[in-house]
Order: structure tokens, then sequence, then C-alpha cells
């Protein structure tokens, strides 16, 4: 069986050390683990919209995971799409180049024992950008050839409570964008959606899909 190891908003930075300890933890649990695949699914940095440092300390990081290691960005990143949570830190251009200097790319597919496991960056739906344009195309082509069941990861949950929920919120994906991917979706055999950014664990089936929220590794208790 497929092993796979989901960690999400780790938020490192080099100048702000108080996730590094779980971040340490994290990292030897990812390890130990001899997955198939380590996923990092967003919020690598605390402040990435406006520094390259701290890109450049996160994608540093990543190089401590053993294995094959795949990273999508979230809102720390890269950028929120608009309206976003902080008007000044909206994703563009700029910032996606930024990302694009330290990692191999902001969407990526990998096939796992029957599975494709499909990731893409949650910031450009909504953001009207061409990448946004180049990503739903690429995106219909990797789920139209799969062939198999698949699985969507992206930093940003679709919604909070319900896929008709139509209030614009700064927890989820923009209502439109939401309802075009939703019918994506819904036209190939995706089963499972996987997602950070809130901070939370939460784990439902709506309809014959599964939405698996991912806690924050930065904000884990020793316990965990």
């Amino acid at each position: 069986m497929a092993r796979i190891v989901v960690l999400s908003d780790i938020h490192l930075s080099p100048i702000h050390g108080f996730f590094w300890e779980n971040w340490r933890l994290a990292r030897e649990f990812a390890n130990a683990a001899k997955a198939d695949a380590v996923i990092v699914n967003g919020d690598l940095a605390i402040n990435g919209p406006d520094s390259d440092a701290e890109i450049v300390f996160a994608a540093a990081a990543l190089r401590g995971l053993r294995g094959r290691v795949m990273a999508l960005p979230g809102n720390h990143d890269v950028g929120d799409e608009p309206p976003g949570q902080d008007p000044d830190q909206i994703i563009d251009a700029g910032r996606l180049a930024r990302w694009d200097r330290s990692f191999a790319g902001d969407r990526w597919i990998i096939d796992v024992e029957g599975w494709r496991l499909v990731g893409v960056n949650a910031q450009l739906f909504g953001s009207g950008l061409v990448r946004e344009r180049a990503q739903d195309q690429w995106l219909d082509e990797q789920l139209s050839a799969g062939g198999r069941p698949t699985a969507l990861f992206l930093h940003k949950p679709l919604f909070v409570e319900n896929p008709t929920d139509d209030a614009a919120s700064p927890s989820c994906m923009v209502p439109s964008a939401r309802a075009r991917l939703l019918d994506r979706l819904d036209r190939f055999d995706v089963r499972l959606v996987v997602s950070g950014h809130l901070h939370q664990h939460r784990d439902r089936i709506i309809g014959d899909r599964r939405y698996l929220w991912v806690p924050a590794v930065a904000f884990a208790g020793a316990q965990q």
C-alpha cells in the first residue's frame, strides 16, 4: 500500500524561529515514514510574498526531507487571490516568479498504486492571471487522461461548511472560482480533496467525495 505524508502550514522564516522545533519534529516523522511521497501543502513561509529570503529559506529546509518531495504554494508564499486577507499581498507575476526561482513549479502530478495525485496552486483560482488559465487547461488535461481515481491537493479549502456557500471569505476559495472547479471535479473521478490553510483537522464526506483538512505543523502541540 502506498504511503503519503502530508505536511501543511509549516511557516518557516530565517528571522523568526518559533516554529522551527515543530518543523524539525515533522521532518523526522516524515523521514522515518519512508513514504512514497511527502507533500508540503502550502504556507511554507511566514512572509514569502514580500521576502526572497523566506522562500529561499523554506526551500532549503525542505531539502532535509528524504525521497520525493512535492511542494505547493500558499497565501503566505505567493500572496492571495483577490480580495484576499491582506490587500497588500495579492498574488501577482512577481510573487510567482519568486516562488519559481526556488521551486520546480506550482503544480504537479504523480501516479501511485492506481491513484493519480494532482497538486495545484490554490491562489490562482479567481486571480485573473495568465497562469490561472494555463493551470485550468493543464488540470483538465491531467484529470481527463488519468483513467484512475484522483486526489486533488491544494492549500486553500474549496469551502468552509458547504459547496453551496455563497459568501466570500479569506478562509476558502471565492465562490465563483469554486463553482467552476467543482464542475470540473464532478466531470472526473476526483474522490479526495486535501487542503490546509485553516490550521484545523477536518475529515468529512459530501456526496461521493472526501474532503480532508490538514492541521498546521507550525501550531501542532507537542503531544501530537
